[in-house]
């Protein structure tokens, strides 16, 4: 009886933790400019903590089972079509007025895949949690082609990438952690299932230390160059903004609970993958903006869980 009660208290604590999940993130956003010099030694595992991320998302969903939900492939591609091509596409014609650095790392953060915390967010919001992880699946996979190929288009006369090792780079980064989730997932099995209830706070928790580790290194320039930070800060939030409400009214006709799942998935993009990215193909400058817009990334969803209730 007493760890019977001791479970169910167990599980209502991790439930609290997942309903205010937005304390959690503006925590770790804090703690990144407090202690900086404790947390930028863990830069170099940040993009291992990334995939272990990436395997919890995908060990918690049978790949196999989600894709027996896909019954319209049809609507499939327009989503992955609107938010991996049509929305950087917009972004980058309604920013061509803002300085070239900030416009790129614009359009690098819109053509993200979605990250894998959507999934876990789209579940604490109520909304259709297997297209989350659809959307997460396929715009993983399809990314290492759909980003050099943005960037050739919209940058090809002065923008200059290896467009190899990036290819290379985002196979390694989300590839790897999808077909070791479904290989441990088929020998342990009985383990996954009795763990789920706690997958979601053990991903919150991966996350918040990534926040911390990543506000971190760039604390200082932000520390020391207030004005331009609040700017660049500003047009971020203008730009989350946009791709927020449409990609949620790209899919007007679908369900609440559908366009709560697509919305998340881009606005909840992979920014770690885009600072990996950002750090090893971009100039500094746009790798500053990239990892700056780690806030808005963390408040926007929690204004966003607010204010869906007053959409359609």
């Amino acid at each position: 009886m007493d760890n019977y009660k001791l479970c169910c208290l167990s599980m209502k604590f991790l439930a609290k933790i997942d309903h205010h999940f937005w304390v959690y993130l503006l925590g770790a956003v804090s703690c990144g400019f407090l202690f900086p010099r404790q947390l930028q030694p863990f830069e170099n595992i940040v993009i291992y903590i990334m995939m272990a991320i990436l395997f919890l998302v995908f060990l918690k969903a049978d790949v196999a089972d989600v894709f027996k939900q896909i019954k319209k492939p049809g609507i499939l591609v327009y989503i992955l079509s609107l938010t991996m091509i049509a929305i950087p596409v917009v972004i980058f014609y309604l920013f061509k007025p803002v300085d070239p650095d900030l416009r790129m790392a614009l359009v690098l953060l819109a053509a993200l895949p979605a990250g894998v915390p959507a999934a876990v967010f789209t579940d604490i919001m109520d909304g259709h949690t297997s297209l989350t992880l659809i959307i997460i699946f396929f715009s993983t996979l399809i990314a290492p082609f759909t980003i050099p190929f943005l960037f050739w288009i919209l940058y090809h006369a002065t923008f200059s990438v290896d467009f190899v090792s990036l290819f290379k780079n985002l196979l390694m980064i989300l590839i790897i952690p999808l077909v070791a989730s479904q290989i441990f997932r088929a020998f342990f099995e009985p383990f996954v299932e009795k763990s789920k209830f706690y997958i979601n706070t053990l991903v919150l928790a991966c996350f918040s230390f990534t926040i911390m580790v990543i506000m971190s290194l760039e604390s200082e320039y932000v520390l020391s160059h207030i004005r331009e930070s609040l700017y660049i800060i500003g047009m971020l939030y203008g730009a989350f903004i946009m791709i927020q409400l449409m990609s949620y009214f790209g899919v007007y006709w679908l369900k609440k609970g559908d366009k709560v799942a697509v919305s998340n998935s881009k606005v909840m993009m992979n920014n770690i993958l885009g600072i990996i990215l950002a750090l090893a193909f971009f100039e500094e400058k746009i790798a500053v903006i990239v990892i700056l817009a780690t806030i808005p990334f963390n408040t926007m969803i929690s204004v966003f869980h607010w204010y869906k209730r007053y959409l359609p």
